[in-house]
């Protein structure tokens, strides 16, 4: 599939070189097999896209509604893996450390518990109140 969306792109750069309009918007492959996505205003674009590609066959075209492209566009979430040592931030509501760094000390087996060590914040307002009322030398 990736290789036929290769080619189509090529024949569309081509098209534009020799001055053919392309009325291909985008060309992409969302993992389906034997499936690609060809974005376009009309059916029979699709048609001419991939005429005289092999191993495609146009008579499996049809168009999908709006809430069916959404899925589609939207990029697959990976689970990522974390270690101890990795840094993360504390996205939990209403606590005074949302949105701090913190590191990760110890993951559990299934990896839903982490131990983190957060970094200390400095707060600065201390700081210049401090500054502020000592005395002019």
């Amino acid at each position: 599939e990736t290789d036929i969306v290769m080619r189509i792109t090529n024949k569309m750069v081509f098209n534009m070189q020799k001055g053919i309009p392309n009325h291909i918007i985008s060309v992409f492959y969302r993992g389906t097999k034997g499936h690609i996505c060809i974005e376009t205003t009309r059916s029979d674009y699709v048609k001419d896209a991939v005429q005289g590609l092999e191993f495609v066959y146009p008579w499996t075209v049809y168009e999908l509604r709006l809430e069916d492209m959404i899925p589609i566009v939207r990029p697959a979430r990976t689970k990522q893996v974390l270690r101890p040592g990795d840094w993360v931030r504390y996205r939990k509501r209403g606590t005074m450390y949302r949105k701090d760094l913190a590191e990760i000390v110890d993951v559990s087996r299934g990896g839903n518990v982490l131990i983190v060590k957060m970094v200390p914040r400095v707060d600065y307002t201390q700081k210049l109140l401090r500054s502020d009322s000592a005395p002019d030398e």
